[in-house]
């Protein structure tokens, strides 16, 4: 098969010669405006409807995968990654991506499997990612306490985003990086395809320190990735900047 050789179209060098407007300001809207910004003929706009950049939420894992995608979006969103990224605690298991071991009954801690992969687990805080990810953010390029309302779509237009407090702008492109519940996909979508549906699935998350964790699991358990295994049921303790966040999964059977 004759190889396809990779080429890079030419973009003019005009600047903001076309308009991107990302509606969301989390790890996904804010990873695509570094992204953008490489290109100076793009003119990228962040609407986010709460008045700062958010810091809830636990651990994220990216494997290597997501990781080299993430340098290829953006160099400086790796390095965002990386600056905080905690890779399991133990040498020997530093290519486990996660060890998989029975969580009940007679074979209760034996190993099924240790999958392993270049980078191993690694994993970071939410918050302290994207606060990284916020630095490499022109502070004049994202716009807060902007909630959508409404998007007009006429051929031949621009795109017309209104907000709650009554003022709008247009963009040539819109994205929707506004998470569960977002306004960008109930305009794609229709109001009722873009409910969320509940998948049968819950997850309970929490954080507690790594002395507590290691009382609980043992070290090994605590310290590396670990998904334990049950019945309709899992546990995944998480590193988070060597504290450990904890994941307990409850299905369907």
């Amino acid at each position: 098969m004759t190889s396809v050789p990779y080429t890079t179209a030419s973009v003019s060098s005009a600047p903001f010669s076309y308009s991107v407007a990302i509606v969301g300001g989390g790890i996904g809207g804010l990873t695509l405006a570094l992204g953008l910004l490489k290109y100076p003929h793009i003119d990228v706009q962040i609407y986010e409807s709460a008045s700062s950049f958010g810091w809830i939420g636990a651990g994220v894992a990216i494997g290597p995968n997501g990781q080299r995608a993430l340098e290829l979006i953006s160099p400086a969103a790796k390095a965002a990654f990386d600056k905080h990224a905690t890779p399991n605690m133990w040498s020997s298991k530093a290519k486990n991506f996660a060890a998989y071991i029975v969580g009940k009954g007679e074979r209760a801690g034996e190993v099924i499997m240790e999958a392993k992969n270049e980078t191993g687990m690694q994993s970071v805080h939410r918050a302290d990612f994207l606060d990284e990810l916020v630095k490499a953010v022109p502070a004049e390029r994202a716009h807060f306490k902007k909630c959508l309302q409404k998007i007009e779509d006429k051929d031949g237009s621009p795109i017309v985003m209104r907000f709650s407090d009554g003022t709008s702008v247009t963009a040539d492109v819109v994205i929707g990086a506004d998470g569960i519940h977002s306004n960008v996909r109930k305009y794609l979508l229709g109001t009722e395809a873009a409910r969320p549906v509940f998948s049968g699935y819950v997850a309970y998350r929490g954080i507690i320190n790594m002395d507590a964790a290691v009382e609980a699991l043992g070290a090994e358990h605590a310290q590396n990735s670990t998904l334990i295994c049950g019945p309709g049921k899992g546990a995944k303790p998480q590193l988070s900047n060597r504290s450990s966040a904890a994941d307990i999964y409850s299905g369907q059977d």
